[in-house]
C-alpha cells in the first residue's frame, strides 16, 4: 500500500521536475529576420511608399506602435499589458525587409559573453507574427 507521505513526496517531485523544464525553456535565442522577401502579387511593382504602408497597416492590425519612420526604415514598439516591452529596428527596400531586436523591458533579455543574445520565447513569434502581417497587406494593397 502507498502511504500518503509517498504520494506527497512523488508530487513534489513531480511539480520541480516540470518547473524546472518550464523554466529553462523561457529564453530562446534571438532571431532577427535578414533580408526577408516579400510576397506580392505578380503584377504590382513595390515601391518605398507601398512597404511603409503596408508597415503601417499592419503595426496597427497586430498592436505595435512605428516611430522614426523615414524612407527604407522604422522602428516598432510592441507593449504587452504596460508590463512587457520589445523594441526593433525594421530597414526595407521595395524587395526586402529586415527586422532586428534593439532593446526591450521585462523579456528576460540576455547577452553572454559570446555575444549570444536570449530572449523570452514570446518575442520571436511577436516578430513572426508582424512580419505575416506585413507580407498579408502587401498583398492586399492595389
Amino acid at each position: 500500500m502507498i502511504s500518503h507521505k509517498s504520494i506527497v513526496v512523488w508530487s513534489l517531485v513531480f511539480i520541480f521536475i516540470v518547473s524546472f523544464f518550464a523554466c529553462s525553456r523561457r529564453s530562446v535565442p534571438i532571431i532577427n529576420y535578414d533580408d526577408v522577401s516579400f510576397t506580392s502579387r505578380s503584377d504590382k511593382t513595390l515601391s518605398l511608399d507601398d512597404v511603409n504602408k503596408a508597415l503601417a497597416i499592419a503595426a496597427v492590425a497586430k498592436q505595435w506602435k512605428l516611430s522614426d519612420t523615414r524612407p527604407g526604415h522604422a522602428t516598432a514598439t510592441y507593449i504587452v499589458r504596460g508590463k512587457h516591452t520589445v523594441v526593433v529596428d525594421i530597414t526595407y527596400t521595395e524587395k526586402t525587409l529586415s527586422i532586428k531586436y534593439k532593446n526591450s523591458t521585462n523579456m528576460l533579455y540576455d547577452k553572454d559573453k559570446d555575444g549570444n543574445e536570449t530572449i523570452h520565447t514570446n518575442y520571436n513569434r511577436w516578430v513572426s507574427n508582424f512580419i505575416t502581417e506585413v507580407n498579408k497587406e502587401l498583398l492586399e494593397l492595389k
